[in-house]
């Protein structure tokens, strides 16, 4: 009797329900793989797929890289600051850069402009 009263106060004390911790600060909690579509701001062409990673390099600050390959673009890795407002997060280039996006509920959104001038949106989920 002693050894099931024992086993049953064992069984009640595991922690699986621990909560997973929130992260820590902005970039960390944006920081990851995100898959979605890209399209080029007033043409008729289609989206196409589209890859994006921001890698945190500060508490408020990522670098984030753009791949996609119909549009031939493997843009080279560019600072972001971070800030939280509420639920979402905005970025922001350091330089003079034309880029800028939000994150909310692992939905990444970027609007950015090449060379070229051309204005691109990319919008997607982590993965």
């Amino acid at each position: 009797m002693l050894m099931l009263v024992m086993s049953i106060g064992f069984v009640g004390c595991s922690d699986d329900d621990d909560e997973p911790e929130a992260p820590k600060d902005a970039a960390t909690a944006v920081a990851g793989n995100y898959v979605g579509k890209l399209e080029i701001i007033g043409y008729v062409d289609e989206p196409e797929r589209a890859y994006v990673t921001l890698t945190r390099i500060a508490s408020d600050a990522v670098t984030i890289k753009i791949s996609c390959e119909a549009f031939d673009m493997d843009m080279s890795p560019v600072n972001l600051n971070v800030t939280k407002s509420g639920q979402s997060y905005s970025l922001k280039s350091e330089s003079s850069k034309s880029i800028s996006g939000n994150v909310v509920s692992n939905t990444l959104s970027v609007t950015f402009q090449n060379q070229a001038g051309y204005t691109y949106k990319f919008s997607g989920e982590k993965s």
